[in-house]
């Protein structure tokens, strides 16, 4: 049986520093229950409904023997570590959050470090943890960020946190709890990848795409079909034209020129990407998405779904394509830091030099 979805229900915990108060503050301290599950009186052997302790009814799917649940309390573990840990005080709780009335749960947490990817252009940095309360999904634990000046988020880190140990999808299993504890040592250890992370996202921003380049990453995210293909496919238009364009749109936009130093580059086109999946993606609205806006499915997706698989995958697609191209200088104020004249772009440094 599938219950009615709702749409996403987040609030506001910034300021929050414990996980008692995060979840207070945004009304997400109740807890679920596994109860044995019943039709028109009878057991039904080896399905069991989640309830909500403030609610009293049951959310998502039902579930079999072996799921376990993992409370929200319990899932906030990690980020509390990193809190602790930090004793500038910058960390702290950002956003929670559930979807269809509580069966998925996400949390994030500003690491309170942000990063500048080219003079002007900085990145805030977040911890990401979601689950499912109905057996859908597992523990999910990620680095990801988000660049305010366009709302962009970067679900990015996955390829090669997955190698370094620091990206996890933990089962609702007897073990959960255990394995759960496991990754806060890895997590709180290391703060995360996220140096890793900048220093990929500045290549990038050093790599000037050529047309060759730039076809080849479009050929391996938005493939075409032949004609061969067309004249045998019972559906004539797959969409990826439109999205294909779309993305040359973005990329040529460069978000109204407001960094010019990315423009053309590797990292735009990481940029355009992020867009794409976040504000223009196709939206299929099926009935479990009844009374869902656009956007809350577009955020759905990108926290537990394709959208986040998709810039995994074009973050893959986008380093290899330029693994050998050549690498230009940045400007000198962005090289040596803040203590170095404030030059915005390359022609202003370039004038200063001529001066």
């Amino acid at each position: 049986m599938t219950f009615p979805k709702v749409s996403i229900f987040s609030k506001n915990a910034e300021g929050t520093r414990t996980i008692d108060e995060a979840l207070s503050q945004t009304d997400m301290n109740w807890t679920v229950e596994k109860q044995q599950a019943y039709h028109n009186g009878h057991e039904v052997p080896g399905q069991f409904a989640i309830v909500r302790s403030d609610t009293g009814r049951p959310i998502g799917d039902y579930v079999g023997n072996k799921y376990k649940p993992v409370q929200n309390h319990t899932i906030l573990a990690t980020p509390q570590d990193m809190i602790d840990a930090d004793p500038t005080g910058n960390t702290q709780f950002s956003t929670i959050g559930v979807y269809d009335g509580g069966s998925k749960f996400f949390a994030s947490v500003n690491l309170g470090r942000p990063s500048e990817i080219t003079p002007g252009d900085v990145l805030e940095w977040y911890y990401v943890v979601s689950t499912s309360h109905d057996g859908s999904e597992g523990i999910r634990q990620l680095v990801t960020s988000v660049r305010p000046v366009c709302d962009n988020t970067r679900q990015m880190g996955i390829r090669e946190a997955k190698g370094e140990g620091c990206y996890y999808n933990i089962r609702h299993t007897e073990s959960a709890e255990e394995r759960l504890a496991q990754s806060r040592e890895v997590f709180a250890q290391t703060l995360y990848t996220r140096d890793e992370m900048v220093a990929t996202l500045k290549d990038l921003a050093t790599v000037q795409l050529t047309r060759e380049m730039r076809h080849a990453i479009e050929d391996a995210l938005f493939p075409m079909k032949t004609a061969e293909e067309l004249a045998n496919a019972k559906r004539k238009d797959n969409g990826m034209q439109q999205r294909r364009d779309l993305f040359e749109q973005l990329f040529e936009y460069n978000d109204g020129d407001a960094f010019p130093l990315i423009r053309g580059t590797a990292y735009n086109a990481v940029q355009a990407v992020d867009e794409l999946t976040d504000h223009y993606e196709k939206v299929v609205r099926t009935a479990g998405r009844t009374g869902q806006a656009e956007y809350e499915i577009r955020q759905e997706k990108a926290i537990f779904g394709t959208g986040s698989t998709f810039k995994e995958r074009a973050l893959a697609v986008i380093l290899e394509a330029t693994a050998y191209a050549p690498r230009r200088a940045m400007p000198v104020q962005f090289a040596m830091g803040a203590a170095a004249p404030q030059f915005t772009d390359n022609a202003s440094l370039l004038s200063s030099m001529l001066n």
